[in-house]
């Protein structure tokens, strides 16, 4: 008898709450230190939510997203961990030891180190300023979240952000803080491409740097580049999203095959006849979900998508997904870009086997 796969690729889900999270079983769930612990009304509703939830394994986000935020609005932040974590519309305060501290509260499995994002930008002078800017602190925060981590809770993973938009600027972070106790990488997707998501796995593969999280998508193209990537490169991939949520909320069927998108509030997008037979649907069809009240739709949906996204995770994290694999388990998709997927699929091993060549 074979033993059975170790689970490498984990599916996170983000953005639940109470009264918005799916009626089905979450292995994995992502909370923020900075939203969903931010005072004590959120600690005790996010505990709430996790004791209904149950997930095997919780993991909290740090902040980032909110301090972008904060940045853009003009809003005066300070980073004094002398003074209480508060996240409002006129005070903001985050320091490394609250993003610990509420991971320790929140009884975290793993733990995302604090981080000053950079902005989605195209233009190549204005990255590289961006880059600059932010490095100081992205350093700083990283090295004091790994001490504190190590002082207070090693039993906790801990990831480092990834705030660069090329290698040659990972690389520099990377030597900034060489040295650090820490367990892997959170890697956010932005526009990246495949191949883009592949070369950073690579490098951190390369450094010997056995877990990644993949942060802020749930796409057909992430999940292929996670799952190839989980088989021999890392022990632990996993990624994460809102996505089940968010589309449930504009009415957006998310498809259980090829996670296609079907807009049920825009006619001729989707075959009205289609009948999904999971356990949110039950049977319905895409016109009986478009003609239901928005908010009867929307509790369908979000236990649907999750459950599209779920499911397809489970699958590829226990098959040996390649660009063969990918080609065959999608023949009968009509996504417009799965040309691409497999084109992109196929070089990425090429560039694995060029480079250090891929693990038995």
């Amino acid at each position: 008898m074979k033993n059975k796969k170790k689970k490498s690729l984990w599916y996170l889900c983000a953005g639940i709450s109470n009264g918005r999270s799916p009626k089905a079983e979450v292995e994995g769930l992502l909370i923020s230190a900075a939203s969903d612990c931010k005072n004590p009304r959120s600690i005790q509703q996010t505990k709430e939510m996790m004791s209904h939830v149950s997930p095997k394994h919780r993991m909290t986000d740090s902040g980032g997203f909110q301090i972008l935020t904060a940045d853009k609005k003009g809003i005066t932040m300070t980073f004094d961990p002398e003074r209480p974590l508060s996240i409002t519309k006129k005070c903001f305060n985050l320091a490394p030891l609250h993003v610990v501290e509420k991971a320790m509260e929140m009884k975290a499995d793993s733990m995302v180190a604090l981080d000053f994002p950079i902005r989605k930008i195209k233009d190549h002078d204005e990255r590289e300023r961006e880059f600059r800017q932010k490095l100081p602190q992205n350093v700083t925060w990283a090295i004091e979240t790994a001490r504190l981590r190590k002082d207070l809770c090693p039993d906790i993973s801990l990831f480092i952000p990834v705030q660069a938009y090329d290698l040659r600027q990972f690389e520099e972070f990377y030597g900034r803080i060489y040295g650090i106790d820490f367990d892997g990488f959170s890697l956010p997707v932005r526009n990246m491409s495949m191949k883009d998501i592949a070369a950073f796995l690579l490098k951190i593969h390369k450094w010997g740097i056995k877990k990644v999280h993949i942060l802020g998508s749930s796409s057909l193209p992430t999940i292929s580049v996670c799952a190839y990537m989980s088989q021999g490169f890392f022990d632990w991939v996993s990624f994460d999203a809102t996505t089940w949520r968010v589309s449930a909320q504009y009415g957006t069927f998310i498809h259980p095959y090829d996670l296609s998108s079907k807009k049920l509030h825009k006619v001729g997008s989707y075959d009205p006849h289609y009948c999904c037979y999971c356990k949110s649907c039950e049977g319905r069809t895409l016109g009986q979900l478009a003609s239901m009240d928005r908010k009867e739709r929307m509790a369908i949906l979000m236990t649907h998508n999750y459950l599209a996204i779920r499911n397809l995770s489970r699958e590829f994290g226990e098959a040996v997904v390649d660009s063969q694999y990918l080609e065959k388990r999608l023949k009968r998709s009509k996504r417009r870009d799965i040309k691409r997927i497999l084109r992109c699929m196929s070089e990425i091993e090429t560039m694995c086997s060029m480079s250090y060549g891929k693990a038995a």
